[in-house]
């Protein structure tokens, strides 16, 4: 939040493999939070495997 309040550009979050961020993608764009998911395979195999919100 800060580096946009000082800047003006938009800085997105970067997520690996916290599956949770995953899962609540849809809100985040919805907000206009980008997050970049650095591992997209993985997440998308542990939502298939679970289909379950870890916590």
């Amino acid at each position: 939040m800060s580096f946009k309040q000082e800047t003006g550009k938009d800085a997105p979050i970067n997520n690996a493999t916290d599956s949770d961020w995953w899962h609540f993608k849809h809100v985040f764009l919805r907000l206009g939070i980008k997050i970049e998911f650095l591992c997209e395979d993985i997440l998308k195999l542990k939502g298939q495997q679970d289909g379950k919100i870890e916590s």
